[in-house]
C-alpha cells in the first residue's frame, strides 16, 4: 500500500453541472482567451492584422477525478443523476463558489490522504482504518470516550463495510458513531475509487482511497452547511407576479437590487469576477489601480433585449454606469423603471426609432444581450447590423453638422465588454456541441465588424489595432443549452 497526504476536495454534484464545478474549482490564470487583432484607419477599415489563440491550461498539479454515480429513481434530480469529484489542488474552497454552483452540490469533504491498495489483496481497510484511528487520536483533539464521530462514505454503497471495519478493528472498545451535526465533535471523509473498472458496485476492485479528518464546524459550518438548500435560499428572485401577492407598493417591499428574473445571476457572474475579465485592463492601467467597474463606466450601457430588467439591473447595481438604455418592446420590472440613469426603449433592435434613440446615447462602453431567440447566428447578426446602422446615422448627422471638417461620432468606444447570450437548439447533448461548433466559426467574423466601429483619427494618422480577446463560457446560471459569449475590445 502507497500512502500520501495530498489536499483534495470531494464533490458529490450535479451531473450537468460537473464540468463547470470542475473548471471553477481548478481555474487557473491562463485563461482559455481566443485574440484578433484588428488594423482600422480613418480610410480602410476592413483587415484582420492577425489572429491567434491561446489554449486554456491547467496546471499539472491540478487536477480531477470524475466517478458516475448509479441513477436513481425519484425527483428529476434523482432521475438525470450526480457525479462525485475527487478535486486535486483547488484554488478555492467549494463553499466559496457562487450560490447558483452551490445549490447544485449536495455533498463536500475535505481530503487529506490518498492511499494506493494492493489489487491482489482485494480491499483491505484495517490499515487505512489504523492510521485513520491515529490520526483521530493522537493528531486531534477527538477523545473516543467523550466524543461522537460521524463516518462520510462516499459512495454511499460502501458505508456499511467501513463503518464495520471501524468497529471490528477497535472491539470490544465501543466507538461513540453519530449522524447529527450538534452531536458530532469530527467527521471522516471518505471517498472509495476503482481505476481498474467501472463497477462502482464491485468492491474488490477499489484500489484507491482518499480520506480525510475534519472537525464538526469545518465539516458542517464551514463547507456543507453553506451549499444546497442553504445556497438555494441565498438566490433571490421576485418577479411581479410575486409582489401583487405581499400587495402594496413594489418600493416599500423590495429593494431595487432584488433580481426580477434568474437570468440576473448570468450577467452578476460574469462582472463579479475581477479574474475572468482582468483581460480587460489596459496597459496604461496595469498597475491595477483601476478596477474593471471604473474602465467600463465611462460610456453608455446598453441592454438589448432586456425584459424583465435583470441584466439592466447588473449595469446599474454593480457596474454603475450613468445611462443604461435597455431595448425591448416588452415591459420592465416597475423598480428597474425606477432606476435612476436606466431609460427603457419599447421597441424592437432594428426599428428605425432604436436606430436614432442609440444613436442619440452613443458611445457605448458595454453592451449585453439575453434575447430568447434560438438562432445565435441570427441574433449577432442582428446586433452588428444595428450597431452598422447606428454607425453610419452618427457619421451622417456629423456630416451634416460639421461639413465634413470633423470627425464622425462612434457607436463604440474603447474599452468596450460586450456579453451575448448563445442560445442553441437542444435536442440531444451532441447537438448542443454540434451547434456550438458551427457558432465558434463565424464569432471572429461577427467580432471583427464589431471593432471597425470603434474610434478612428482624420488625417495621415497611423493605424490602429484593436485587440480583441474572447471566450465562450459555460456560466452557472447558463441552462444546459446556453453558452456566454465574453468579449473584451481595447486599442493597443
Amino acid at each position: 500500500m502507497e500512502s500520501a497526504r495530498c489536499n483534495y476536495y470531494g464533490i458529490l454534484c450535479h451531473r450537468q453541472y460537473a464540468d463547470r464545478i470542475r473548471e471553477a474549482l481548478l481555474h487557473s490564470d491562463a485563461e482559455s482567451w481566443l485574440r484578433l487583432a484588428v488594423t482600422t484607419t480613418s480610410e480602410t477599415r476592413h483587415s484582420i492584422k492577425q489572429s491567434t489563440a491561446r489554449e486554456n491550461h491547467i496546471d499539472s498539479t491540478r487536477k480531477c477525478v470524475v466517478i458516475p454515480t448509479p441513477d436513481e429513481k425519484g425527483s428529476r434530480k434523482d432521475r438525470i443523476g450526480f457525479s462525485l469529484l475527487i478535486i486535486h489542488g483547488a484554488v478555492m474552497s467549494p463553499a466559496d463558489l457562487p450560490p447558483m454552483a452551490r445549490k447544485q452540490l449536495s455533498w463536500a469533504g475535505h481530503l487529506t490522504h490518498h492511499s494506493v491498495l494492493d489489487k491482489e489483496n482485494g480491499l483491505h481497510l484495517n490499515s487505512i482504518v489504523r492510521e485513520i484511528w491515529y490520526e483521530l487520536t493522537k493528531k486531534s483533539s477527538y477523545d473516543s470516550q467523550r466524543d461522537f464521530l460521524r463516518i462520510d462514505v462516499q459512495p454511499k454503497t460502501y458505508n456499511s463495510e467501513v463503518c464495520a471495519a471501524f468497529t471490528d478493528m477497535m472491539h470490544p472498545v465501543l466507538i461513540n458513531l453519530a449522524c447529527s451535526a450538534s452531536k458530532v465533535s469530527h467527521v471522516v471523509n471518505i471517498v472509495l475509487h476503482s481505476t481498474s473498472s467501472s463497477n462502482a458496485q464491485s468492491p474488490t476492485l477499489i484500489s484507491n482511497i482518499f480520506w480525510g479528518i475534519s472537525t464538526a464546524k469545518q465539516h458542517f459550518e464551514d463547507l456543507n452547511q453553506r451549499l444546497n438548500e442553504y445556497a438555494t435560499g441565498e438566490i433571490k428572485v421576485v418577479t411581479e407576479n410575486d409582489l401583487g401577492l405581499h400587495g402594496g407598493e413594489e418600493e416599500d417591499i423590495f429593494p431595487s437590487d432584488v433580481p426580477v428574473s434568474r437570468a440576473y445571476y448570468k450577467l452578476a457572474q460574469v462582472f463579479q469576477d475581477e479574474k475572468l475579465l482582468k483581460a480587460i485592463a489596459s496597459p496604461q492601467n496595469s498597475d491595477g489601480k483601476n478596477s474593471m467597474k471604473t474602465m467600463l463606466s465611462h460610456g453608455t450601457g446598453l441592454d438589448i433585449g432586456a425584459s424583465p430588467g435583470g441584466w439592466t439591473q447588473v449595469l446599474h447595481n454593480t457596474l454603475h454606469m450613468p445611462t443604461v438604455i435597455a431595448l425591448d418592446p416588452a415591459i420592465l420590472a416597475k423598480r428597474v423603471m425606477k432606476l435612476q440613469g436606466v431609460n427603457h426603449l419599447r421597441a424592437d433592435v432594428s426599428s428605425e426609432e432604436s436606430i436614432k434613440v442609440l444613436s442619440h446615447n452613443a458611445p457605448y462602453s458595454v453592451i449585453v444581450c439575453d434575447a430568447s431567440m434560438s438562432n445565435a447566428n441570427e441574433l449577432l447578426v442582428k446586433i452588428a447590423e444595428t450597431l452598422d446602422r447606428v454607425s453610419s446615422l452618427l457619421k451622417e448627422e456629423s456630416d451634416e453638422k460639421r461639413n465634413g471638417k470633423c470627425p464622425s461620432r462612434d457607436v463604440v468606444a474603447w474599452p468596450l465588454c460586450l456579453v451575448v447570450t448563445l442560445k442553441l437548439p437542444y435536442k440531444t447533448v451532441g447537438s448542443i456541441d454540434r451547434n456550438m461548433e458551427k457558432v465558434t466559426k463565424y464569432i471572429p467574423e461577427y467580432l471583427r465588424r464589431i471593432a471597425l466601429l470603434g474610434p478612428s483619427y482624420p488625417g495621415e494618422c497611423s493605424d490602429i489595432i484593436v485587440e480583441v480577446q474572447y471566450k465562450i463560457c459555460h456560466l452557472f446560471a447558463n441552462s444546459l443549452s446556453e453558452r456566454t459569449l465574453i468579449s473584451i475590445f481595447n486599442n493597443k
